[in-house]
């Protein structure tokens, strides 16, 4: 009976080292493998792309009579899956940079609504103080991952034009 599991024992152990090769050695030695091969897909270091909401002209909430208004331009950089996007240049830094802002075409009326909803409900004294800002981004943030889902991860969101008035 112990020379029959011996054999046993020794494919079941050679299987659980297959198993834990595939899953942990082959994305080191070869890391541009596709993601569904590796299961869950891994980003790569170095900055991911990014996708330029359009700026926008905003009403702001104020205690007086003046109107106030936000100039908001905002940068939304998403996780790096791709080995080859630090890179790209030249044509084919436009090719990719144009092909994955038409990824978010479907989702720009909800990214604009959520945009104005959270925006025009500050106060100008909030959008003023650096402490207002950062929980702007938050909830900007927050807002964005809900529409974008599980298939877009993103990972900063920065203002690139930033003005009250």
């Amino acid at each position: 009976m112990a020379k029959k599991k011996k054999p046993i024992m020794m494919i079941v152990g050679a299987l659980i080292l297959v198993a834990v090769g595939y899953k942990f050695v082959l994305p080191m030695v070869n890391p541009s493998a596709p993601a569904a091969a590796l299961g869950s897909p891994t980003p790569f270091p170095g900055p991911g792309p990014t996708f330029k909401m359009e700026e926008r002209v905003l009403n702001v909430q104020t205690t007086g009579d003046t109107p106030r208004y936000a100039k908001l331009g905002l940068g939304l950089e998403f996780e790096n899956l791709d080995a080859t996007f630090n890179s790209l240049a030249g044509e084919a830094r436009l090719k990719f940079d144009e092909e994955f802002a038409s990824e978010f075409a479907p989702f720009l009326p909800a990214l604009d609504d959520a945009v104005i909803t959270i925006v025009s409900a500050k106060s100008f004294d909030e959008l003023n103080s650096a402490m207002g800002k950062e929980k702007l981004r938050g909830e900007l943030k927050t807002a964005f991952e809900e529409i974008l889902g599980e298939e877009h991860k993103l990972t900063s969101l920065y203002f690139i034009r930033f003005v009250t008035q």
